[in-house]
């Protein structure tokens, strides 16, 4: 290479890098930051938003199989920026023009109650602080229309170019990714963490298991740079939910789109002294709804078909032989009348009484009493099992049925304690057995009321039931019910309390325990019951271990611990336990097939021999 040519490449390098440096100081200064949402106080906008979605929903506790449909919404949303102070932006929306269709059908009655203005408390991030809706919409109502602005929420977390973010829409609470640049923003679902309640029941467990599979989720939105809010945003998703009783799939393909700002002067939102607080006010002054459209349309509709019945009609006509159990659509059209008619139920005591209700009929109604579940069926079950000149099939009944009922009331429970405290005859501690372990299950189902603290009524039952526990120290069999109630309270947090019943020279007290701890969740029981394996010297105790680690969720230490404990278990029940536990977890068996196989060549037991073999040969 000669000189001069050195000097060339060296002065075209050096002006490279003079260009490459400036580029990359041009973008280090000038590159675009990530969009934010902008907030104008008085801003007004209008949008155009089209909705389509379709929905295949399967639920058994409903009766609902492969139940299809589609909606359309196509609506101009109107916008407004009423204040925006100290971080907080004031709102007030307005879907109006509208038209709702499902199944390719107009529905009138659904475009009225969506066209009406709503406001909302968001912070600069768009978080949402509170939506605000006419007293005239029930909560249920707000759902749906909260949905088509759901579609296009949007939270934009600190700095970063990419965020995660809670948030919620009408099937549950969910976990969005965002990724930004510019004034372009893009979202997608992650996971649903929890599921809305498929049915009425407000005390359902917000921590009951399901699967969430989201197939596809994009959104593309564009934040305005000078106004506020957005230009556009376009989301397509797919998604498929499963719980114990239902399974939904969901498509849905959502538009919004800036238009020219042309209004309806007649509209409320644009009202010109429109405030924030003082329309709160006006829209909240009244009781709150508290039935849907589709609630009121169905009760109206009920009202018609039973126009001039009573109970007793009712009943006659749905239930023929009291020998024979009633078909199952009878007995659901009964549930449906005593639903909408709650007074009717207060008839239910007197026609047991005075036999106009028997035989198979006492145990149905009672069933239908306690799955309606309102405030009048359980004062019905009260007035039961309260009644001495009740049967006592149709007391204990009563009693037994507050296991069903989702919402117990603390009238209910203080009768059931009364149950309890009677103990002098035979008759009388089967009543009181029968009513602790309700109290048990009463506890369970309205635990979400702890959050009132000490006074709720789960934390009293159950204080009780540790008290009753500590004064029946002599009563073997009224200590085993009390352990067989703490366990249906499900509560983990009583193992510490209730565990030291293991050191019981009683056989069923121990075996007690080991069934109540069945229903609990923590680790420190599951391990105390694997520890209990290889030191329960009755063969009852070790079937009730085994049992409750059934219940519990499988686990590589506790099948472990049973593998080797089966080789020296003498007792033929036990081993049939301790087979059904290996063959459900068979996924933590080291070499499954060579151990099940190895149990056959000692085993004697038939039944067991044949479970062995299935567990061996079974798909």
């Amino acid at each position: 290479m000669n000189f001069k040519n050195t000097k060339i490449i060296k002065y075209l390098l050096g002006f490279l890098t003079i260009i490459f440096g400036g580029v990359l100081i041009l973008v280090f200064f000038f590159s675009p930051k990530k969009a934010n949402l902008n907030w104008k106080e008085a801003d007004k906008k209008m949008y155009k938003v089209l909705v389509k979605s379709n929905q295949d929903t399967s639920s058994a506790q409903f009766g609902l199989y492969n139940s299809t449909f589609t909606q359309r919404v196509e609506a101009i949303l109107n916008f407004r920026v009423l204040e925006y102070s100290n971080g907080k932006v004031k709102l007030a929306f307005q879907f109006t023009p509208l038209e709702i269709s499902l199944d390719e059908k107009r529905i009138p009655v659904l475009e009225k109650l969506n066209s009406q203005l709503f406001l909302a408390e968001w912070s600069k991030d768009g978080s949402v602080i509170e939506w605000v809706f006419p007293s005239t919409i029930s909560k249920k109502d707000e759902i749906g229309i909260l949905q088509n602005l759901l579609y296009f929420q949007v939270i934009i977390l600190g700095d970063k170019k990419k965020w995660i973010s809670e948030e919620s829409d009408s099937l549950g609470t969910f976990i969005a990714k965002y990724n930004t640049k510019s004034d372009q923003i893009l979202k997608a679902k992650v996971k649903y963490t929890q599921i809305h309640s498929q049915d009425d029941n407000s005390s359902e467990n917000p921590d009951k298991p399901f699967q969430s599979n989201i197939q596809l989720s994009y959104s593309e939105i564009y934040a305005d740079k000078k106004e506020s809010w957005l230009i556009s945003s376009n989301l397509r998703e797919k998604a498929e939910i499963s719980g114990s009783s239902f399974h939904i799939n969901i498509s849905r393909e959502a538009s919004l789109e800036q238009i020219p700002f042309v209004p309806d002067n007649s509209l409320d939102i644009w009202k010109e002294n429109l405030k924030y607080e003082d329309a709160k006010f006006q829209m909240t002054k009244e009781q709150k709804k508290s039935l849907s459209i589709w609630e009121e349309a169905e009760q109206n509709r009920i009202e018609q078909e039973f126009k001039g019945e009573n109970f007793q009609s009712i009943f006659q006509k749905l239930f023929k032989n009291p020998k024979e159990f009633t078909d199952l659509a009878k007995m659901e059209k009964m549930k449906e009348y005593l639903k909408h008619f709650p007074e009717e139920a207060s008839k239910v005591p007197d026609l047991i009484l005075k036999g106009k209700i028997s035989g198979n009929h006492i145990l149905e109604i009672i069933h239908l009493l306690a799955t309606t579940g309102h405030k009048e069926s359980q004062t019905a079950l009260v007035n039961i099992l309260s009644n001495k000149t009740q049967s006592a099939h149709a007391r204990m009944q009563a009693i037994a049925g507050f296991q069903e009922v989702k919402n117990p009331l603390e009238e209910s429970a203080n009768a059931l304690w009364k149950v309890f405290e009677s103990r002098k005859t035979e008759q009388d501690r089967d009543y009181s057995n029968t009513a602790l372990l309700a109290l048990g299950t009463v506890a369970l189902h309205t635990k979400l009321q702890e959050i009132a603290g000490k006074d709720s009524l789960p934390t009293k039952i159950k204080s009780r039931i540790l008290s009753e526990l500590a004064r029946s120290s002599n009563d073997p069999n009224k200590l085993a019910v009390l352990l067989d109630a703490s366990g249906n309270t499900a509560d983990s947090s009583l193992f510490p309390k209730i565990k030291d019943y293991v050191k019981s020279e009683d056989k069923i007290t121990r075996s007690s325990l080991y069934s109540a701890l069945g229903n609990f969740k923590d680790k420190d029981s599951l391990d105390f019951l694997k520890n209990n394996i290889s030191k329960e010297e009755s063969p009852e105790g070790r079937i009730k271990i085994i049992q409750s680690l059934i219940q519990r969720n499988g686990d590589k230490e506790v099948t472990k611990t049973i593998q080797d404990s089966i080789q020296k278990e003498s007792d033929t029940n036990a081993r049939q336990y301790m087979l059904q536990y290996l063959i459900q977890n068979k996924q933590d068996v080291s070499d499954y097939k060579k151990t099940l196989e190895k149990l056959l060549e000692t085993e004697t037991n038939e039944y067991n021999r044949e479970l062995i073999y299935n567990g061996i040969y079974a798909r």
